[in-house]
């Protein structure tokens, strides 16, 4: 990667970082969480607009915020008249692109409380997974890592429910997962292989296969955990998902707003993530169309979950350099010191290794 690309996404970084911090601060009770999520998403647009004028640039995925039960990928509609409430948690997201470098960025917040301290444990495990992190290290080795030290703690990674359409499959969830021009935002929700991935797997050759399993310098690789203390699976929600993306799957759609659909995605989403309201046709011809398109999974729908028992969720995005790790976004979800947190010595032992890949002592197989 050049000055030029990592600049790019750097650019991107700072700017959602930047609007994140103006988000936080207006997080009080009363407050519309689609006012909320529509602002943040003006003021990063606002942002990239100042940028790169003749570049393509724009939302990978819109503003999320969801509340409570509701873990993840909830891009609130305009009909939703929800305002925010003394005691509420939310897991708010967003990712956004300069020429096709995207960058992601996740946090769970109190609203005008401080009943938890849980985030503190993600922290730990973030921190300490991307001190292990280096060229060749292979990515499940980063997710096994964060599931050692969140279970250590009392908390268990999230699982998907179990709704593939395959009986006794088990679906992993990616934990790391490297950047690519189509932002890959995982779906907790998979019925089907066109669901998973944004590429028929079986159209990549084993050298790219191996590439996408492993860090390797000069490239972007999103990181997030999501943790509850209830070990069950998620929930599928009753209600409707928000948010869509174009998937790989062709068929000769049969109805006309079907087709305008497809067309508008083509021809001004691409492979980012979008609600229905970014649709340039009315929403009521649009959600006809798109029941199609889901069905036929030409479009993919990232399905909303629900889980009683609390979640607390973070996402960064990271450059792998030279010679260490370059953490792009959610910086502030990283420590620099976690012994009156972490007792444990060989998950100390890994943190404190030198962020210089060369000066390290600790590989994947001493784990």
């Amino acid at each position: 990667m050049d000055d030029k690309k990592f600049n790019k996404y750097k650019t991107v970084a700072d700017i959602i970082d930047k609007s994140f911090s103006t988000f936080k601060e207006l997080l009080k009770p009363g407050e519309k969480i689609y006012h909320l999520a529509k602002l943040n998403d003006q003021n990063i647009l606002n942002e990239l607009n100042k940028t790169y004028k003749n570049l393509k640039k724009g939302l990978s995925m819109p503003t999320c915020i969801s509340v409570n039960e509701t873990v993840c990928h909830y891009a609130p509609i305009e009909n939703d008249d929800y305002k925010l409430k003394e005691g509420d948690l939310i897991r708010f997201e967003v990712a956004a692109h300069i020429d096709n470098c995207n960058v992601t960025l996740g946090d769970t917040l109190e609203i005008s409380t401080n009943n938890f301290d849980d985030i503190k444990y993600l922290q730990t495990a973030m921190s300490t997974g991307i001190k292990l992190v280096e060229p060749g290290f292979e990515l499940n080795q980063f997710d096994k890592l964060i599931k050692k030290m969140t279970e250590s703690h009392g908390y268990y990674l999230l699982e998907r429910p179990y709704v593939f359409k395959e009986p006794d499959v088990k679906l992993q969830y990616d934990w790391s997962r490297k950047d690519t021009e189509k932002f890959l935002e995982q779906s907790w929700i998979v019925k089907c292989d066109e669901e998973i991935d944004l590429e028929d797997l079986e159209e990549i050759d084993e050298a790219q296969l191996k590439d996408n399993t492993e860090f390797n310098v000069n490239e972007v690789y999103h990181l997030e955990i999501a943790v509850s203390k209830d070990k069950t699976s998620c929930k599928v929600s009753d209600r409707q998902p928000t948010l869509f993306q174009k998937g790989y799957r062709k068929y000769q759609l049969k109805t006309k707003m079907a087709r305008e659909v497809l067309s508008e995605v083509n021809k001004n989403i691409g492979n980012c993530v979008f609600t229905l309201s970014d649709l340039n046709m009315q929403e009521s011809k649009a959600k006809l169309g798109m029941r199609e398109c889901t069905n036929q999974v030409v479009l993919r729908s990232l399905g909303l979950i629900v889980k009683k028992d609390p979640v607390f969720r973070i996402k960064c995005s990271i450059y792998i350099m030279k010679n260490n790790v370059y953490i792009l976004s959610g910086k502030f979800n990283t420590l620099e010191i976690i012994d009156d947190i972490e007792t444990d010595l060989e998950f100390l032992k890994v943190f404190n290794q030198d962020s210089k890949f060369n000066k390290r002592y600790i590989n994947e197989k001493s784990l």
